[in-house]
């Protein structure tokens, strides 16, 4: 919470190492360059399950995570709240040879110097996303059961019995 580096504010991961990060926060993190809160790089294989990303930034690519040189992250029940980036992709930044798998997983409120698209919350790269909910999703990246509606599901409350 609260890093600060060139790369990788919160976390650098890299030389195919194989982290796997579980119920983990990275919050208020910084980069000068990319990759706010986490920089995943040489043949890395990230899996993350649990984590709340927020509040993240960089200065030029990747608010909360920059991936690149054929890496891998796999991201389950996470969430990706007010990341932002200077330059592009204010939450998720893959280059063309890495790749990210969301599963079930929130992007949301993530900016770039560009805008809050779905541009600014992931982009680039080979990216795999299933029953995510993504905002302003175009369905663009394919997958399947995501969207990216901001209501709030109403659940009616049942009265119990003694």
């Amino acid at each position: 919470m609260s890093n600060q580096a060139p790369g990788g504010g919160g976390m650098f991961c890299e030389d195919e190492s194989q982290p796997t990060l579980i119920n983990c926060m990275f919050q208020a993190n910084s980069a000068e360059g990319i990759g706010g809160a986490m920089q995943i790089h040489n043949k890395t294989k990230v899996i993350l399950a649990n984590c709340l990303f927020s509040g993240n930034s960089a200065r030029d690519v990747g608010g909360a995570i920059y991936n690149e040189n054929k890496s891998h992250v796999s991201l389950t029940n996470c969430a990706f709240v007010s990341n932002t980036s200077s330059g592009i992709a204010g939450c998720i930044f893959n280059k063309e040879d890495s790749s990210s798998r969301l599963t079930n997983c929130i992007l949301w409120g993530n900016t770039d110097a560009k805008n809050d698209l779905e541009s600014a919350q992931i982009q680039c790269g080979t990216i795999i996303v299933n029953n995510c909910c993504i905002q302003t999703w175009t369905g663009r990246l394919g997958g399947t059961a995501n969207f990216g509606l901001n209501r709030y599901l109403s659940i009616p409350m049942v009265p119990t019995t003694k």
